[in-house]
């Protein structure tokens, strides 16, 4: 199995961005990489169910994306390339609270060697949502933002603890992804 390294970012910090100038640096350097966005493999299991968009699944009964976060984490683990990068969120805001995206069944499934924290000053972040007409997210200011980036640090806290796996966090400043996404792949090198 190669390396699963795990990056979290709360919704509008530019983590896919990231992830993607990292496997660009990587494959550059003729390491095989390879993504896996864990909420396009959630709704592909959850359009069996009936639902059409990946914001309709945090409203669904917690117990049903329970079972979609299991399918996905194994489909995820069967990925076979050097490097795997899951693009995920560490919380799912649910109408029950928050829900970890991260929760031990899926840790066990993914066995991560590596988290990264992706993060952007809160007013890029709402700017960069501003943008991103395609999807349905919840509205809020700074300060909610702010709120998000303490929340997704204490979901990650756990579940760096659950799995023994070390946490890097990445600052994704406006037009420099490249810069975090070099700081990943040199933190790959060292595991």
């Amino acid at each position: 199995m190669g390396k699963r390294v795990v990056v979290v970012g709360v919704p509008g910090v530019g983590k896919t961005t990231v992830v993607g100038e990292a496997v660009r640096l990587l494959r550059g350097a003729g390491r095989e990489a390879e993504v896996a966005v864990f909420g396009t493999f959630m709704l592909e299991e959850a359009s069996k169910m009936g639902v059409g968009h990946r914001d309709d699944m945090r409203r669904l009964p917690i117990e049903a994306q329970r079972e979609l976060q299991s399918r996905a984490a194994k489909m995820i683990a069967r990925i076979p390339a050097e490097v795997v990068f899951v693009d995920t969120h560490a919380f799912i805001r649910t109408p029950s609270g928050l829900w970890p995206g991260l929760p031990r069944h899926v840790l066990e499934e993914l066995q991560p060697h590596l988290f990264v924290v992706v993060e952007a000053a809160p007013d890029e972040i709402l700017s960069r949502r501003s943008r991103d007409a395609g999807r349905r997210r919840d509205l809020v200011d700074a300060r909610g933002v702010e709120e998000e980036l303490s929340m997704t640090r204490a979901f990650i806290a756990a579940a760096s603890v659950l799995t023994g796996a070390p946490t890097l966090t990445v600052m994704n400043r406006e037009g420099r992804a490249g810069e975090a996404a070099q700081r990943i792949v040199e933190a790959i090198g060292g595991l």
